[in-house]
């Protein structure tokens, strides 16, 4: 009889160790789930905003301005893209701002809407150094639609301060760690003119742009990126020949510096300058090259313009069935990214090509569409160039 009781008592005991386990592990469960939640990032691209430097005067100086830029790329070739991740490049960083209208400088919350909103991101990263007797402290947040995450970082080594960054970021987007680049080595934003040339693309002006890329390639002539940010202006210009011989010149630096990412948009670029010129033809081979340079670096952002250009040299060749396959790969890639921009242009080339096949029904769902983007995403850079092609097709119908 009493070791009835007792086998009764420690079934009781059983069940409640028991109940209590469950409760426990309903708990950290519950606690688990919303720490994740916190984390979470939406599958986009990466914004890295240029530096802040602690400022000492008024006005930046001109080493405060270029060691803004030169740590932002830095910062940003320490992050790794994914398959659901693209970090955006410095000069893609510029074109977003500039579509925002938006200064680098003056940043609120709204400012920080209106980026997410034109360029479809998933995560801005704001950071700014203090430096002082003892060391630097790196204060960063990372805005995301869901919320921000802040922090800060300090130390005596700055750029270990940013591997600490990158890594913290590269942890919530299942991206590998890069090496470590070191800035003073890296010139490819770190000159005064490179500074200048990109705050000039970000305020539109595109003549002055010109000559202080002349002086930079003048001045550092490795460096592949000036080379092709000033060959894409001379293209725009109509310079094909000068823009060729920049390009050809530093394909063949980027191939010794085994640098496929600059590889697959010089090759695009050069294909662009071909297509240019008429030679169609010679511009497939060069965008089947920049296609596998851009996927070995999981470039989706490139890999959508590369498409498109294919697309457009499609059509040209009357190869309906291949552009329409290239434009919609086009925006395929735009949407991996969340970029409404690219997927406004890709409809509307989309819808270009059904409307040269009658396909009047179509291509009116295609720009419809891009209208209801463009308002709803504020994109008045494309909203007027829309609404022609939509009217023109509204008219056939």
């Amino acid at each position: 009889m009493l070791s009835q009781i007792n086998l009764t008592e420690l079934n009781r005991w059983q069940v409640y160790a028991l109940t209590l386990l469950l409760i426990l592990a309903s708990i950290s469960t519950y606690f688990y789930l919303q720490s994740s939640k916190r984390v979470a990032l939406d599958t986009g691209a990466i914004l890295v905003l240029p530096v802040k430097m602690s400022v000492k005067t008024p006005e930046k100086s001109v080493s405060e301005r270029r060691s803004s830029y030169a740590e932002m790329d830095q910062l940003i070739r320490q992050l790794g893209s994914s398959e659901h991740y693209l970090v955006l490049e410095t000069e893609d960083v510029v074109e977003v701002m500039r579509r925002a209208s938006t200064s680098e400088d003056v940043l609120t919350f709204a400012n920080m809407e209106n980026i997410f909103k034109v360029s479809g991101v998933s995560l801005i990263v704001e950071t700014e150094v203090f430096t002082h007797s003892e060391g630097s402290k790196l204060s960063y947040r990372l805005y995301k639609r869901q919320g921000i995450d802040s922090g800060h970082f300090s130390g005596t080594d700055l750029q270990a301060l940013f591997t600490k960054l990158s890594s913290l970021i590269n942890l919530q987007t299942g991206a590998d760690d890069r090496l470590s680049i070191d800035t003073a080595n890296d010139s490819r934003f770190a000159s005064p003119d490179m500074v200048l040339a990109l705050e000039q693309l970000q305020s539109g002006q595109l003549n002055n742009v010109i000559s202080s890329l002349e002086r930079v390639v003048i001045a550092e002539p490795f460096n592949v990126t000036a080379k092709r940010i000033l060959a894409n202006i001379l293209i725009d210009n109509r310079e094909f020949t000068t823009a060729g011989g920049l390009l050809t010149v530093a394909i063949e630096q980027a191939k010794t510096q085994d640098n496929n990412h600059e590889l697959a948009r010089l090759r695009l670029s050069l294909a662009n300058n071909l297509v240019g010129q008429n030679e169609i033809e010679r511009a497939l081979p060069l965008l089947s090259m920049a296609k596998v340079d851009a996927a070995k670096e999981k470039d989706w952002l490139y890999i959508a313009y590369i498409f498109e250009l294919s697309g457009h040299i499609n059509q040209r060749l009357n190869r309906y069935a291949a552009a329409r396959e290239q434009f919609k790969k086009s925006i395929y890639y735009h949407q991996k990214i969340q970029c409404p921009y690219g997927q406004v242009q890709g409809q509307n080339n989309l819808a270009k090509l059904e409307l040269l096949e009658r396909n009047y029904s179509k291509a009116y769902r295609l720009t419809k569409h891009s209208l209801d983007t463009i308002t709803m995403r504020d994109l008045p850079h494309l909203r007027e160039q829309t609404l022609k092609l939509h009217t023109k097709i509204e008219n056939k119908l």
